[in-house]
């Protein structure tokens, strides 16, 4: 069954820059949209929803640090403007784009969720504490996989 799960997050990670279709994730994962929006934040501590915005921040993240436009990233991960991608990355990273760029800027990624008051041996945040963006490859690999919990790349 976590196969299935993994599957469903590898669907996520190759559709981070287009629509994200849950009726498909949840079909892969062989549950309906409801029950996989239900696990998903059970198992990812956050909503599938906040997991799909930060995921695509951290990847946007290491587009701007390449040194692309920044209205060409915001559009290209469903900002209308580079004011709202600009206030979503600093939620996300705590710092603007600008500041990003800098050398030697370390990107880090904000528990909104609660996850450092879960209990030992619960499944990791999908997050991570401290996330350098410093390649996009690093950015690219997906959280974790739901069977292991480990940071995997794919």
């Amino acid at each position: 069954m976590l196969e299935r799960w993994n599957t469903a997050i590898d669907l996520i990670e190759k559709n981070l820059d287009g629509e994200i279709d849950v009726a498909a994730l949840a079909r892969a994962a062989l549950t309906s949209e409801y029950h996989f929006r239900r696990m998903f934040s059970s198992l990812a501590g956050m909503p599938l929803s906040e997991y799909v915005r930060r995921r695509r921040m951290s990847v946007a993240a290491a587009a701007v640090v390449a040194g692309e436009p920044l209205i060409d990233v915001a559009v290209r991960y469903g900002y209308g403007s580079t004011d709202a991608f600009r206030r979503a990355f600093v939620s996300v990273h705590g710092m603007t784009p600008d500041e990003a760029r800098r050398p030697g800027a370390i990107l880090s990624s904000r528990r909104a969720c609660g996850c450092a008051s879960r209990s030992k041996g619960a499944p990791p945040c999908a997050t991570a504490s401290s996330t350098s963006t410093r390649s996009a490859s690093s950015a690219r690999a997906p959280a974790f996989h739901w069977s292991t919990g480990d940071r995997t790349p794919t």
